[in-house]
Order: C-alpha cells, then sequence, then structure tokens
C-alpha cells in the first residue's frame, strides 16, 4: 500500500502525535508500504528523509507546540495524483484534517482518522473567550463528531476514546489500535550516567516526570504531592524531563513551596536519552487527565518503571492498579501516600515493574502495526464495494 499521513505536527516538533506518526511509519515500511508524510513547514527545519510534503505555514507562540499550515500548495496538488496514494490517514480533525479530507475525495481512496486526543481538553489554547468555556466545548465535541463522520476508518489509541466518539454520536467505523512504543529502546536504558549528571546520590531516590511543561499535564499537583512526600520521607528527590511554556512557573512553585533543593529541571532531552532517565528513576508520576494514551506512560512501562498515576480514563485503559501501577484518586495526599508506601517496598515496586514490562508488549510496534495494516485493508474492501 501506498499511504499519505497528513498531520497539523512534525519533526522537528516533539509530541506524542509525532512520535505516534514516526513509530507507525516505520512499523508499516518494515512491512513493505511506501509511507508519505505531509505536514507544515517549519522555519529553518531540513528534511533528512525522503517522502516528506511541506504545506507553508505561519510560526506560533511556544505553547502551541506547532506551527499553522496553510493547507494550499500548487506543488503539492501536482504531484499528488502521481503518488499513486491507496489511503489517506489524517491525524487532526482541523486545517490539515480538512486537506486530508478534500485530498481523499479527490482521489477517491478511503479516509482513515486517528483521534489522538479528547479536543476539547484543550480549549484553553482556542484563542477567544476563556479557558474552558463550556460553549467552545461543545463547539469542538461538534467539530470532531462532525470530521469522523466523514472517515472511512477512525482509529482510537484506547478503548475509553470509542465510547466517547459513540457519546458524540460519531463514528461508525472504529478500531482500537494503540500508539506503538519501541521495546528494544526503553528495555535497556542505563541510568548511571543521569544520577551522575544531576547530582542525585546513591541512596536517594527518584521519582520522574516526563512530558511537556503545559497547563493540561498536572504537574502543580505533582509538586504538591512531592513536598507531602518529603514531610514523610527524606533523601527523595523530583526529576522533570521536558520543557514548555509552564516552566517559569514552575520554578516559582518550587520556590515559593520550598522544595527547590529537591527538584530537578533536567530540561529538554533528545527522544533517544529518554531510556536513560526513566532507568535513573524509582517511580513514574503522572497527573495529567487529558490525554487518550500518554506516551510517556507507555514508555515507562516498557522500561519497566512502576507508576503512581491519578486514575483517569487513560491511565485506566493503560494500567491497572496494584498489578503494573498504583492509581489514586486527584488527591494530593493520596497521591503522596501511595509515592511513600512504594518507596518503602522494594518487593512491591519489583513486582509492579515486572509486570509493566510483561503490559508493554502488546504495544509493540509489530503487533500493533499489524492491526492497523488489517484496518487499512478493511477500509479499501470496504470503499471498493461502496
Amino acid at each position: 500500500m501506498r499511504i499519505g499521513m497528513f498531520s497539523n505536527t512534525y519533526k522537528p516538533i516533539i509530541s506524542g502525535v509525532v512520535t505516534s506518526i514516526c513509530l507507525f511509519r516505520r512499523g508499516l515500511m518494515d512491512r513493505g508500504h511506501e509511507v508519505f508524510i505531509f505536514a507544515p513547514a517549519c522555519r529553518g527545519y531540513e528534511d533528512d528523509e525522503d517522502g516528506i510534503f511541506r504545506y507553508p505555514a505561519i510560526d506560533l507562540p511556544e505553547s502551541y507546540n506547532a506551527s499553522l499550515a496553510l493547507p494550499f500548495s500548487p506543488r503539492i496538488s501536482r504531484l499528488l495524483p502521481s503518488l499513486g496514494l491507496d489511503v489517506i490517514h489524517s491525524h487532526h480533525p482541523a486545517i490539515m484534517g480538512r486537506e486530508a479530507v478534500r485530498v481523499a475525495r479527490k482521489l477517491r481512496v478511503p479516509l482513515a482518522f486517528t483521534c489522538h486526543s479528547r479536543y476539547e481538553d484543550y480549549s484553553c489554547y482556542v484563542p477567544v473567550g476563556e479557558a474552558g468555556d463550556p460553549l467552545i466545548k461543545k463547539a469542538i465535541r461538534r467539530v470532531v463528531a462532525d470530521y469522523v463522520n466523514d472517515c472511512d476508518l477512525v482509529v482510537c489509541p484506547s478503548p475509553h476514546m470509542t465510547r466517547l466518539l459513540e457519546e458524540l454520536g460519531g463514528a461508525q467505523c472504529m478500531e482500537i489500535i494503540p500508539t506503538p512504543v519501541r521495546l528494544d529502546a526503553f528495555g535497556r536504558g542505563e541510568g548511571g550516567w543521569v544520577r551522575e549528571k544531576h547530582e542525585l546520590g546513591a541512596g536517594e531516590r527518584v521519582l520522574v516526570y516526563v512530558g511537556r511543561f503545559a497547563m493540561e499535564k498536572g504537574i502543580p499537583f505533582l509538586l504538591r504531592a512531592f513536598r507531602l512526600v518529603l514531610a514523610e520521607e527524606s533523601g527523595c528527590r523530583l526529576m522533570l524531563v521536558g520543557s514548555g511554556p509552564e516552566e517559569k512557573h514552575l520554578r516559582r512553585q518550587v520556590q515559593e513551596l520550598g522544595i527547590a533543593g529537591e527538584v530537578v529541571f533536567a530540561g529538554y532531552v533528545e527522544h533517544i536519552q529518554v531510556p536513560d532517565y526513566l532507568a535513573a528513576a524509582d517511580l513514574f508520576a503522572f497527573a495529567s487527565r487529558s490525554e487518550v494514551q500518554p506516551l510517556s506512560v507507555l514508555e515507562a512501562l516498557a522500561a519497566g518503571l512502576p507508576s503512581v498515576a491519578v486514575r483517569a480514563w487513560a491511565t485506566e485503559d493503560m494500567l491497572t492498579s496494584g498489578v503494573d501501577s498504583v492509581l489514586t484518586k486527584r488527591d494530593e495526599t493520596a497521591f503522596a501516600t501511595e509515592v511513600v508506601r512504594l518507596l518503602r517496598d522494594t518487593a512491591e515496586r519489583y513486582a509492579l515493574a515486572q509486570q509493566a514490562r510483561r503490559t508493554a508488549q502488546r504495544y509493540s510496534i509489530e503487533a500493533t502495526t499489524e492491526k492497523l495494516e488489517r484496518a487499512y485493508e478493511r477500509a479499501l474492501r470496504e470503499k471498493s464495494a461502496a
């Protein structure tokens, strides 16, 4: 098959969506398929791989972690018919997503769509109205529902997403296909140099968070809970790996909480180094409730790192509390209590770590790509029969 993937974001942007696209592209190409990427241009960035087509774009503020595509390119329009695409796969319901609809209709090929996010939870980034405005959330839900009904295949990374789309009244052609993880990379992290670089003592227990420093990630909650951990258990550090628009506020918060000496801002790290940062830690901490299938949690599973996470629809889909992780209600005291308990119980941490690795097996690139390949084939058959 020849597949065209349309996305509002791609390299050099680092995000769960970009990682998902890259991993599925690798998996599909390993199975003999050709995958072309259609995405916005990024100023100053030159692609080092073939099959990437860039639309003109406007650079956006850092908080958006993306460029704004202007999905009109005479060059790409002329080129598209010659690519012989069999499937168009969209990764967003707007902007490049609308371009994907137009191209799929013009070429008369199936349109697939991965619903990566519960988009209404990101209404704070809409530059009109107030954050969390119910009217804006309602409008976003309507856009998503209308979009999925334009599609021949809707890929849901988690079971909960199928239920959400059913509630919106859309998507009769859904397939649950999780985002993959590179098990080979995350199973062999080397944490020694990370602990040395960030001056983490041999006897210090380390909690780690990996991801963007953004409003929806729940990092202020983690900081408040960590202060409670320190009141019960000395010799602990919290390492925040990443960067983002909220970093200045987070640095101010650790000062106000009086925990600046125990919190390490590790900064942005290359994705290839993330396994080492996970290997340097004793527990993974996660408090976001806005994501469909948080890639950082999946990577922690693959690294055999037990998670303490806030109970939410995404974490409940991925994790089994008491088996490969511990889930808590969104309460700082409850969260801190579980962290302290696990830091003191080496045997339970080990048992959770072993099961975490087993859980991660279901997310291998090979297993998830095979599911996506079969879903494409069904969409092609149904399109031909229509």
